[in-house]
This record gives structure tokens, C-alpha cells and sequence, in this order.
């Protein structure tokens, strides 16, 4: 089981309780963590996703309460941990005890000036309006308080604020506009779209004449979370899109930059 912490930190205890469970408890468990703020559930379960192990697999008994200190690995700061039982059973209560630590971009965040700190934001989401917002909520206790905090912004922006955001983005596969005008976001852009940027001539070719054609239709550019999408997928939804009402897509444009600014906002404390 994979379980999301109140809030980052350094774990200094676990107990594990099997209170009631006298014949089908664990033999054993152990315990990871991973240092990933707003990881989504498909990240957190993909295969490549590394865990450092905060409590190596060790022994459990029926119907206890453990409480393990000394065992514990040394783990670093995590904002997740995957329990895991050796077989399956019943394990009634998790407790993590530990000190809260803030990630050091965060800290950082907290203590620039407005201007500084919506700068900082705007790299995440290109509307003024809500870089200036999220800046005036600081400072922030956690990093998921910095998130609540961007998503309750986004719910307040109106038409022209997301066309401001998405003019914030290269087209996507437009290597030279990228380059020449997007030089403060160019890395995350670049990795964002990694698989667009090395496509063959011809599907880049087939990009720049959807984007054209999108933009033409609906006056902004195509947006997509591009991360982890092969160049033909994005091309494929480009083609799907063109066909929506202009109130539907843009809808569905300000579900990429809502998936867009979540991704940067981690990449920004990471």
C-alpha cells in the first residue's frame, strides 16, 4: 500500500499494530519511502520509480503492537512510503511518527520578495493573476499547502487569464521557438517535450502544419502535457481536438496547463 504523508519529513518511528489479527497477521514487513511532491498515483506505482528503505523487512508477531526505532534505516526526508507485506495480511494500524521538513526551494519560496516569488511561480503557469496570487499566500507550512493553494487559484481564472498562460508555451516541436523565446522555461520545456523535439522530420513536419491549423481555428496554441507522450499520440490528439466547440476545448487546454503547472510546481521544489 503506498501512502501519501500529511506532509514532507523525516521519519523517526514506525509502529505497526496487528492488534486482532491472531492467525492471518504478516509474517513480516517493510517499509520505503520516496521523496516526490506531487507525484500522481501512475508515477508512484511505475516499476522505475526508486524507494529508499526506512525499515528493512523484519518480523511481526500476532496481535502487537510494533514499535520500531533503532531498525530504522536512515531514509532522508519523504513525502510517501509503500508498506509492504511478506505474504499478504492483516496489519490494523500505521503509525508514522517523525519532524516535518520543508523542502528547501520551498523555504526559499517563502522568503523572496512578491516579486521575486512570482517570477519564480510564473514559470509554472504563465498567468500573472494567478503567480501573483499564489505568491501573496505564502508563506507555506507544506508543499501540499503550496498546492491546494495553486489549484484553488486556477479555479478563479477567467478566459483571458488560461490565453495568457498558454502563450506562456512553445508550439509544441518548434525547436527555434524555443530557443529564441521561451528561455527561462526552455529546459522543462525541452524535457517536457523530449519526444516531439527528436521526431522524425516528417511527424515535425505534420506538427507544424496541425499547430498552424489549430491555432487558426481556435486563436492559441495547442496545449498538451507533454511528458512522457510520444510525438504521434500528441499529433493524434491535435487531430481529435480540432473538432471540438471552442468553449470544450478551451476546457480541455486548461486541463493540460492544470497538468503542466503541477508537474513544474514539483520540478520547482525538487
Amino acid at each position: 500500500v503506498i501512502v501519501r504523508l500529511g506532509t514532507r519529513g523525516v521519519i523517526s518511528q514506525v509502529e505497526l499494530d496487528t492488534s486482532h489479527f491472531k492467525g492471518n497477521f504478516p509474517d513480516a514487513a517493510a517499509l520505503e519511502g520516496c521523496d516526490a511532491p506531487a507525484a500522481e498515483l501512475e508515477s508512484l506505482t511505475d516499476p522505475k520509480r526508486e524507494w529508499t528503505t526506512i525499515l528493512p523487512e523484519t518480523p511481526l508477531k500476532a496481535h502487537t503492537r510494533h514499535r520500531f526505532e533503532k531498525e530504522l534505516a536512515p531514509a532522508g526526508a519523504v513525502t510517501h512510503v509503500r508498506l509492504r507485506n511478506f505474504p499478504d495480511g492483516g496489519i490494523s494500524r500505521m503509525r508514522l511518527h517523525g519532524t516535518p521538513a520543508l523542502p528547501a526551494a520551498l523555504t526559499a519560496l517563502n522568503e523572496e520578495s512578491p516579486e521575486e516569488a512570482a517570477a519564480e511561480l510564473l514559470r509554472c503557469c504563465g498567468s500573472v493573476r494567478w503567480a501573483a496570487g499564489v505568491a501573496a499566500l505564502r508563506p507555506f507550512a507544506s508543499h501540499l499547502d503550496l498546492f491546494a493553494g495553486a489549484e484553488q487559484l486556477l479555479d478563479t481564472l477567467t478566459r483571458e487569464d488560461w490565453l495568457e498562460a498558454f502563450a506562456a508555451h512553445p508550439r509544441i516541436g518548434d525547436r527555434a521557438a524555443l530557443a529564441a523565446r521561451f528561455g527561462s522555461t526552455r529546459a522543462w520545456a525541452e524535457g517536457e517535450q523530449a519526444s516531439a523535439l527528436t521526431a522524425p522530420d516528417a511527424l515535425l513536419d505534420e506538427l507544424a502544419a496541425g499547430n498552424a491549423a489549430y491555432e487558426k481555428r481556435f486563436g492559441h496554441v495547442f496545449l498538451i502535457c507533454a511528458t512522457g507522450l510520444p510525438a504521434f499520440r500528441m499529433l493524434a490528439s491535435l487531430k481529435e481536438r480540432m473538432t471540438n466547440p471552442h468553449d470544450i476545448e478551451l476546457a480541455t487546454a486548461a486541463d493540460e496547463q492544470r497538468r503542466i503547472t503541477r508537474l513544474r510546481l514539483a520540478r520547482l521544489l525538487a
